[in-house]
């Protein structure tokens, strides 16, 4: 039996429960902490505000949007250990959040 592993990869990917994590490793990471935190002050005024609708997002959606970037947050040493979601997040829910603000 094998272990399945391949070498020489900048990122690994395993699957925790339903949520899939990728480890790129921090050099290639785009994201930073001053990043993350952008995006989180930008989810905090749509809470604080209750300007859910405006943003066609849920208030679920934005909890785990707030979690997710807050768990990034707490891993200072590689960011990128959701960079999946996190890019879901940059790609989808960044641009309404900026078009409307």
């Amino acid at each position: 039996m094998g272990c399945g592993c391949q070498s020489g990869n900048k990122s690994e990917e395993k699957n925790f429960s339903q949520r899939s994590i990728s480890i790129t490793s921090p050099e290639d990471c785009y994201y930073t902490g001053e990043i993350l935190i952008n995006y989180l002050n930008l989810l905090n005024v749509v809470v604080e505000n209750d300007e859910y609708s405006l943003y066609s997002l849920s208030k679920p959606q934005v909890n785990a949007y707030l979690g997710l970037i807050q768990s990034a947050i707490n891993n200072p040493d590689n960011y990128c250990i959701f960079e999946k979601e996190l890019d879901k997040f940059k790609n989808k829910v960044l641009p309404k959040l900026l078009m409307n603000s």
